[in-house]
């Protein structure tokens, strides 16, 4: 199974499903969306210095307030091998989910000025691509380490704001370990597209 073919074709599914515009880090039309990206949101009063930057150098999913959708800048660094790549897909895919229930322009601000919610938002996000990650794999991070991942990768969420979402990603990697899909809607919709097209590709064996 060629899981280059695997996470190109969820990819695609999720641009479908979720509306989403996925820009890869080798499409040259990169840096000028991002600096468009940069301009829009100081248009819109986000002037975050971090925020900013982080749409640079890390995959980003930016709501659209034209048509509902989003349009997710993918990093060279989630492109390193697929697995990493349909995780970071995923994780970014379920950001524009919560763009569609929340509103777009609302979630917009409230990741800016939230700390609360920015968690809550990130922990599930970064669920999902743990799932993702778990059934293309069978592999699963511990509680610590996955806590270690969100506030030293690109997530980059600090102390405060982990222990305002830990309780959400614990319980999260307490369903997966279980077998379980997390309750998450992107979740499902990635279980589903992997199962019906490509189910050789699930090592998480106790999900089949």
């Amino acid at each position: 199974m060629d899981l280059w073919t695997v996470a190109n074709g969820l990819r695609h599914h999720l641009s479908v499903v979720r509306g989403v515009t996925f820009v890869n880090s080798d499409n040259p039309l990169r840096a000028a969306l991002v600096e468009g990206a940069k301009w829009g949101l100081k248009l819109a009063g986000i002037s975050d210095p971090g925020f900013l930057n982080k749409i640079e150098r890390t995959s980003v999913c930016i709501p659209l307030v034209v048509g509902n959708q989003s349009l997710v800048l993918l990093s060279s660094e989630d492109a390193r091998d697929p697995v990493t790549y349909a995780e970071a897909v995923a994780h970014q895919a379920h950001h524009d989910a919560q763009s569609d229930d929340a509103g777009h322009v609302r979630v917009a601000w409230e990741y800016v000025i939230s700390d609360e919610l920015r968690a809550k938002r990130e922990a599930d996000a970064y669920a999902v691509g743990v799932w993702t990650r778990y059934l293309l794999t069978g592999l699963i991070l511990s509680d610590s380490d996955s806590l270690v991942e969100l506030e030293t990768g690109p997530h980059h969420l600090d102390v405060g704001n982990l222990s305002l979402c830990r309780g959400v990603l614990v319980s999260h990697l307490a369903t997966i370990r279980s077998g379980s899909c997390p309750p998450i809607s992107t979740a499902k919709v990635i279980l589903d597209y992997l199962k019906s097209n490509h189910p050789g590709s699930i090592k998480a064996t106790s999900v089949l």
